[in-house]
């Protein structure tokens, strides 16, 4: 079977003595190409945000491990420049790194447990529910103060999942432990 002439190409010969890759790389079929695709591009003008946002949609979770493989790849040649900008976005977000590390922590808490973990956004909980304490029931002041509660803890086998959180004062929830919340509302009737 005849080959490809260009030096290290073994390729199956097309024409002229050049395989396929290298047959259509010459600068006739560029200038083809490059018509083709400006002919193309006048008659589905008006069509093309369109088509590119559907092309995006079907290969978005290729993309997505794309992106991620390129941003590890990076974060292991650049070590340092990575402790750099984690610590600057530290520095600038204490509020929301500490909103990270106790969902961290609460993640690891359930994958000890042998519990599954559910993504949960922290921000759809608050327009949901606002700043008031599920437990006590008054406005939480700031975000300083402001912690996520496992509704039903995870010790007492609650999932770690969007519908089983919801806000409350640090100290309410640090007094809650891992009681469920109806045993320590307030009763209405005074002894």
């Amino acid at each position: 079977m005849k080959t490809c002439s260009i030096a290290g190409c073994d390729k199956p010969y097309l024409a002229k003595g050049l395989c396929r890759s290298h047959y259509y790389k010459q600068p006739k079929w560029k200038v083809a190409s490059a018509r083709y695709t400006q002919n193309w591009r006048d008659r589905n003008g008006e069509r093309l945000p369109e088509l590119r946002r559907a092309a995006r949609l079907a290969n978005l979770e290729l993309r997505r491990a794309q992106q991620r493989e390129y941003m590890r790849r990076w974060r292991e040649a650049h070590p340092e420049e990575v402790k750099e900008r984690v610590a600057r976005w530290r520095a600038a977000h204490p509020e929301q790194f500490a909103m990270i590390k106790r969902a961290q922590l609460a993640v690891r808490r359930m994958r000890l447990r042998g519990q599954t973990v559910g993504r949960v956004d922290y921000a759809a909980v608050l327009a949901e529910h606002g700043m008031i304490c599920h437990i006590c029931g008054d406005e939480i002041e700031t975000t300083a103060v402001l912690h996520f509660d496992h509704v039903i803890p995870i010790a007492c086998g609650g999932p770690h999942s969007q519908a089983n959180i919801k806000p409350s004062h640090r100290a309410c929830n640090q007094r809650k432990g891992a009681n469920i919340t109806e045993e320590l509302r307030p009763s209405t009737t005074r002894t």
